[in-house]
């Protein structure tokens, strides 16, 4: 309430995202320029990490050398993120796939001794990795074959942006109730945990339809989520702002 009070002062706001309340605010405010603009990402200029650095991380956090598929996300483990959701999603696909399949939560926080535990909870002790903080999110994207993000809406987080960026397929779980996936999605999302376990043993059984959402995804990152993107976005929003002055 006191950002919107605060907002409806400008004479533009950029949101990174979009829910009921502040399309409702958009629409209150037909003075203040409102349009969403998505974070961005700067291209990578640091080489990838090659087969050793991968195979050292695995053995480093513990995955097996004779793990065949590796899922996962990067993210602070704090309760405002909820990171206990993806456990019943990890849960469902390791049913499926037994112990050739392993998980990863990388990022430290004030829930990551709390995973652990709820980690057992859900039969995934031993087949779960919690690397802790991150320093550099390449190292865990190296080892996963599929990235489960957070979406609120048709939007990502950062670290979803990276995965994708890196040349991984990306899922996501919903954050908002309300919205429904569409075609237009460049990441297919559900508020539904069986629903994503489910896609995510339809893609990892198939290596061919992994490399065509991988390589779809990557150049939608290229194209509309850069930070050179994301300037020029703020630059036409600042000169429609004065263009109404």
């Amino acid at each position: 309430w006191l950002l919107a009070r605060m907002a409806g002062q400008c004479d533009a706001v950029a949101l990174i995202a979009e829910d009921g309340y502040w399309r409702s605010f958009a629409s209150k405010h037909p003075r203040v320029v409102t349009e969403v603009i998505f974070n961005g990402i700067a291209i990578p200029t640091q080489l990838s990490i090659s087969s050793a650095g991968r195979i050292a991380y695995r053995r480093k956090i513990g995955i097996p050398d004779g793990c065949k598929l590796v899922v996962g996300a990067v993210g602070r483990l704090e309760a405002d993120r909820k990171p206990w959701m993806y456990l019943p999603i990890f849960a469902e696909i390791e049913r499926e796939f037994g112990e050739k399949i392993h998980f990863v939560l990388a990022g430290g926080g004030g829930e990551l001794e709390r995973m652990r535990s709820l980690a057992i909870d859900q039969d995934l002790d031993g087949q779960i990795h919690f690397p802790g903080q991150v320093l550099d999110p390449r190292l865990p994207l190296a080892v996963m074959d599929l990235y489960i993000s957070v979406n609120v809406g048709a939007v990502t987080g950062l670290a979803g942006m990276e995965a994708a960026l890196s040349g991984l397929p990306v899922l996501a779980i919903q954050w908002s109730s309300e919205y429904r996936a569409t075609l237009n999605d460049w990441i297919w999302s559900s508020t539904d945990a069986s629903e994503i376990a489910k896609r995510a043993c339809e893609l990892l059984k198939s290596p061919s339809d992994c490399q065509t959402l991988a390589n779809r995804q990557k150049i939608h990152v290229e194209l509309h989520h850069t930070t050179h993107v994301m300037a020029c976005s703020y630059y036409t929003l600042y000169q429609a702002a004065m263009d109404r002055l």
